[in-house]
C-alpha cells in the first residue's frame, strides 16, 4: 500500500459522441488534464478526494450537459477506483447562456 501522500486514482469514462475535455476544477477558467476520445474513450486521473472536475466537448471549451436536467457533467471525487462517465446522450447546451467556469458566478455579482 502507498503512503497517505500519494494521489488516488480513478476512471473516467466518455459514451458521448463528443470528444471530450477533462479539466480539475480550479475555482476559476479550469486546468486542463487531458482528452477523451468519443465513443469509449477512458482514462486514469490522480488526485485527491474532494477534487472537482468537469468536461468541455473537445477544442471549445463548451461544457457537456445533461440536456433534460440543463446542468453540466461535473464531478467529484471521493475515493480511489471511483468511475465517472460521461453518458452518451451528454451535448453541449441548447440555451448559449451558459456560465461555462466556475469564476463565472463570482465575475458577475
Amino acid at each position: 500500500e502507498g503512503s497517505e501522500d500519494e494521489p488516488n486514482s480513478f476512471l473516467v469514462v466518455n459514451k458521448s459522441q463528443y470528444r471530450a475535455d477533462i479539466y480539475w476544477d480550479d475555482g476559476m477558467y479550469g486546468v486542463h488534464l487531458d482528452i477523451l476520445e468519443a465513443e469509449d474513450g477512458a482514462m486514469n486521473i490522480n488526485s485527491e478526494p474532494g477534487n472537482n472536475f468537469f468536461v468541455t466537448k473537445h477544442g471549445v471549451k463548451e461544457g457537456l450537459f445533461d440536456l433534460e436536467k440543463d446542468e453540466p457533467h461535473r464531478f467529484t471525487f471521493q475515493e480511489q477506483g471511483d468511475t465517472f462517465e460521461i453518458p452518451a446522450d451528454a451535448a453541449p447546451p441548447n440555451n448559449p447562456c451558459q456560465d461555462r467556469f466556475s469564476i463565472c458566478k463570482s465575475e458577475a455579482e
